[in-house]
């Protein structure tokens, strides 16, 4: 009867214990009413047959103690569960920033660059359910694929599409930073993150990566940067590219981004080491989300009260008009 019920004042439930006691004083009154009266030097008469006004008068007790249990039910305020609604609290808002270069496609990485930073950032996203991750590619140019969103497919499906044919080769570190803070600096999240992964050096866009940096520090941004390649100041050969690519890495200034912004430098040399360094980044960046659960309920009170009510009136119109009985 009381299954998926709770109750706002169950104190008042441990006023069902006086039921019994109304219910005793009651039947004692009755008893007493009904008493015959002896006078001395008359015979006694014989018990009269007892009419059905006579029999439904003993239950009448009875129902004023059950509208009494339905009242006290119904003060206790009994409400039904609807079901759990959880709501999470804000986490960390990141925009990762990729490099679409096309030393991208080197194959120092399995299967080159691109793909297995791609691969590695998709399972980053998978493990951060909590937060608003936005994405913003860059080579000779920079582009917001994606802005900040809780809605992780739209990200993921954006990042698997992207390859170096893209954008205009080059990289322009600064302009590819500066638009990850430009989507973050009116975030309210309690940590705001760029997660800035290229294999080049700055040699095209019209924001300087330093002066980038700083627009981070103004909005309290940190970058986490990334180089990417297997060697450092060497030529690779690119298949079907027709000749050789330069594999530089600023490491310098990608350190001097990072540091400047109160976050790391991270250096990959294949596909284990991106994997760690994105779980090493998963781990520095956690917030406490406070999820707060609460029980949708509805109000059930309402039945009891309408139930306690009728017993009444019907133990009312018992006593009064149809068994007429003489207190």
């Amino acid at each position: 009867m009381f299954e998926g019920i709770t109750f706002a004042h169950p104190w008042f439930l441990l006023l069902l214990a006086v039921v019994p006691i109304a219910l005793f004083w009651g039947i004692l009154n009755f008893t007493k009413s009904r008493r015959a009266i002896v006078l001395p030097g008359m015979p006694s008469l014989p018990p009269s047959k007892q009419g059905w006004r006579t029999v439904a008068l003993r239950f009448l007790p009875f129902l004023r103690g059950l509208a009494l249990i339905f009242l006290i039910i119904a003060l206790a305020r009994p409400q039904i569960a609807n079901g759990i609604q959880t709501i999470d609290s804000e986490g960390i808002d990141i925009m990762m920033a990729t490099d679409l270069s096309k030393s991208m496609e080197l194959q120092d990485f399995k299967p080159n660059r691109i793909e297995a930073a791609k691969k590695i950032g998709i399972e980053f996203i998978h493990r951060r359910a909590s937060d608003r991750i936005g994405l913003v590619v860059f080579a000779g140019e920079s582009f917001t694929l994606c802005p900040l969103t809780i809605d992780h497919n739209i990200v993921i499906g954006q990042l698997s599409e992207v390859t170096p044919d893209f954008l205009r080769d080059g990289t322009a570190i600064g302009m590819g930073l500066a638009s990850c803070v430009d989507r973050l600096r009116q975030s309210n999240a309690k940590s705001k993150v760029v997660i800035l992964l290229t294999d080049g050096v700055n040699n095209s866009g019209s924001i300087d990566p330093l002066t980038a940096a700083d627009l981070a520090i103004k909005f309290h941004v940190k970058v986490y940067t990334i180089g990417v390649g297997s060697v450092n100041g060497t030529e690779l050969q690119l298949p079907g590219f027709g000749g050789f690519i330069s594999s530089d890495i600023d490491e310098a200034l990608l350190q001097n981004i990072s540091r400047k912004t109160g976050a790391r430098y991270f250096r990959a040399t294949d596909n284990a080491a991106l994997r760690h360094i994105y779980e090493e980044i998963d781990q520095l960046e956690k917030v406490k989300v406070q999820s707060s659960a609460f029980l949708e309920t509805s109000e059930a009170f309402l039945p009891w009260l309408i139930a306690a009510y009728i017993i009444l009136c019907l133990e009312f119109l018992a006593r009064f008009l149809f068994i007429k009985t003489i207190s």
